[in-house]
């Protein structure tokens, strides 16, 4: 994951996770982080975007919890699915000149074939990102 995207989203759960264990007194089993959205290359790296693009699935887990006096430290794990799929339209759109003579166009077309019409599954990699979150409990519920 580019380091901008790939922060921005870590900020993102983070900020989301302690708004949630405020509203929530710091019921950790109240919280679903289910709104946030996977990220995408394109604003950080040419290269990635052409390599990745952007990903589809997000799933947050939390995988450990630790409480102290006023506090707590959460670890979550952030994994980012990107799933190599081609549908019709990748395999239909005119892509332009270079794309044609490098072959391009032919190899999403066998790709969509493979699995559209031969039940082939596309390849699916998951990034694993492993990081902490602290806060403070308030009690009254307003965020410290």
């Amino acid at each position: 994951m580019g380091y901008k995207e790939g922060q921005n989203l870590q900020n993102r759960i983070a900020d989301e996770f302690r708004y949630q264990m405020n509203d929530n007194f710091g019921d950790y089993q109240k919280i679903t982080l289910s709104g946030l959205s996977p990220t995408n290359f394109g604003n950080e790296s040419k290269a990635l975007l052409a390599l990745v693009g952007g990903t589809q699935q997000l799933d947050i887990r939390l995988t450990k919890m630790e409480f102290t006096e006023d506090g707590y430290t959460a670890t979550i794990q952030a994994i980012l699915w990107d799933i190599y799929g081609v549908n019709e339209e990748d395999a239909t759109r005119n892509r332009g000149f270079l794309t044609k003579v490098l072959g391009g166009e032919t190899g999403l077309r066998a790709m969509w074939v493979l699995q559209n019409q031969r039940g082939k599954k596309p390849m699916t990699l998951g990034y694993i990102h492993i990081f902490k979150v602290s806060g403070k409990i308030n009690p009254s519920g307003v965020i410290k």
